[in-house]
């Protein structure tokens, strides 16, 4: 699964309710906030920084992605 779809899979869940990150998550709140995108590319890369929960996260749940489900333009 690219990057790509992994970030939509996150946005439309927490967008819907089905992931939800807590008020005393601070470090994973930090981490979200600072995620950033590659200015400089073409294709709207994200760069590769500010992303180690975020990778730990996906690693969790991205055997369980059919499970979940998506409704994220078709990137299940």
């Amino acid at each position: 699964m690219q990057i790509i779809d992994r970030i939509k899979h996150q946005t439309d869940w927490l967008t819907r309710g089905r992931m939800v990150i807590l008020e005393h998550c601070t470090g994973t709140i930090a981490e979200l906030e600072s995620y950033s995108w590659d200015d400089g590319g073409k294709d709207n890369t994200p760069e590769d920084r500010n992303d180690h929960y975020i990778n730990s996260g996906q690693y969790a749940w991205i055997p369980h992605v059919k499970i979940i489900g998506c409704e994220c333009n078709g990137a299940d």
